[in-house]
């Protein structure tokens, strides 16, 4: 290790919009041998801020250095746009109709004995059945995204509907 740091200013690239920019070394060392970046012996100028041009390193070692930074995209809220809103009321006014009829299919088949117990009748009992269990299950999946736990289950139940659907048609 040197006794006075070495000063080493890195211009940034107007192109990319990284943040949290981190002063590094390629350590062939690390990772079993792999290597991987390091910053041990370098620390970032305190006085930088994302508005300056420059970025400048202060190390007590002579290597490749680079700078690293957060390139991943921030994550915003996205707002409704009428497009969006449209398309979200189509989609509920055809799972409501949908579901409706389904229900009155069922309703039909449930109150003539004749048909609900020939098969042709039972399996599309069971077929209105499944639609609707997939049918609420994808309203279900839309709203469960942010929780991975339940996204995971709700994904689980979309696929059961769907493969019990498509067998009942088979």
């Amino acid at each position: 290790n040197l006794t006075s740091l070495v000063t080493i200013s890195f211009l940034k690239n107007p192109s990319i919009n990284g943040s949290g920019p981190l002063c590094s070394y390629w350590n062939p060392t690390l990772d079993d041998g792999y290597g991987d970046w390091s910053s041990d012996g370098c620390q970032i100028d305190e006085s930088y801020n994302d508005t300056q041009d420059y970025v400048t390193c202060f190390c007590n070692h002579l290597t490749s250095f680079s700078i690293l930074l957060d390139v991943s995209p921030t994550i915003e809220p996205t707002e409704e746009t009428p497009l969006a809103l449209a398309l979200n009321a189509v989609t509920y006014i055809g799972i409501i109709i949908s579901i409706f009829c389904l229900l009155i299919t069922i309703i039909s088949y449930l109150s003539s004995k004749k048909l609900r117990t020939s098969e042709n009748g039972q399996l599309l009992i069971n077929l209105c059945l499944a639609l609707i269990g997939l049918y609420i299950t994808f309203i279900f999946a839309i709203h469960s995204t942010p929780v991975i736990g339940l996204c995971a289950f709700v994904a689980a139940s979309l696929q059961y509907f769907f493969l019990v659907s498509f067998m009942i048609m088979a």
